[in-house]
């Protein structure tokens, strides 16, 4: 099959950890250029791109996380919501990902968080990141050595437009409520050092 040109492309990053808790990560893009993209060509470049990602972390996230798959189909916009669409590929590895860090765990919930913002003021992104260990954190706060990496992160997704035979994938924040913009595409993003915590999941948001 192929994925055609402006198509919302989906990704669901699934991670396990013990005592039966899961983390999930999903990302957006979206299909530019001048033509149809195959499945094997989107999963490659949303490969790479989670790998510039979860590589420059994984050296401190809790060595006991595993990688479940990464879940990619697309996205429709049917009247006035979002439904998933065709089933793309599944990926089993993301890269050399591997987490590394064999202290203690932050407990679960606790996450770094990163925004993504474009030029439209109420069109934002944002990204949780887990799990990872104590020695991340000092007085409550994120230490440098994972702030350093999250801007590492911030670059490469900015940056990132893979380009594929007669079109490009580019990240793409989707509008969950709909007006003039279904989409848009993020030119700067946000972090601190201060912990955000995340425990419920809900569609298409968060951990």
């Amino acid at each position: 099959m192929t994925v055609a040109l402006d198509d919302i492309v989906r990704a669901t990053v699934r991670f396990a950890l013990p005592a039966a808790s899961a983390i999930e990560n999903v990302w957006h893009f979206v299909i530019g250029g001048t033509g149809t993209a195959t499945d094997l060509d989107v999963a490659t470049a949303v490969e790479t791109f989670l790998s510039y990602v979860y590589e420059t972390l994984d050296i401190l996230m809790d060595d006991e996380t595993t990688l479940v798959d990464v879940v990619i189909n697309t996205l429709l916009f049917v009247v006035d919501h979002w439904e998933t669409g065709v089933y793309v590929n599944t990926l089993d590895e993301i890269g050399a990902f591997t987490p590394a860090s064999g202290g203690d765990p932050m407990p679960p919930g606790v996450t770094a968080m990163q925004r993504y913002l474009s030029q439209f003021p109420r069109h934002e992104g944002r990204k949780y990141y887990a799990p990872f260990t104590e020695s991340t954190n000092a007085d409550s706060l994120i230490t440098s050595s994972l702030t350093d990496l999250l801007s590492l992160v911030a670059i490469d997704i900015l940056l990132y437009e893979a380009d594929i035979p007669n079109s490009n994938l580019t990240l793409a924040l989707v509008n969950l409520t709909p007006d003039a913009e279904l989409y848009t595409i993020p030119d700067h993003a946000i972090h601190g050092n201060r912990w955000a915590y995340q425990r419920r999941r809900k569609l298409y948001v968060g951990l």
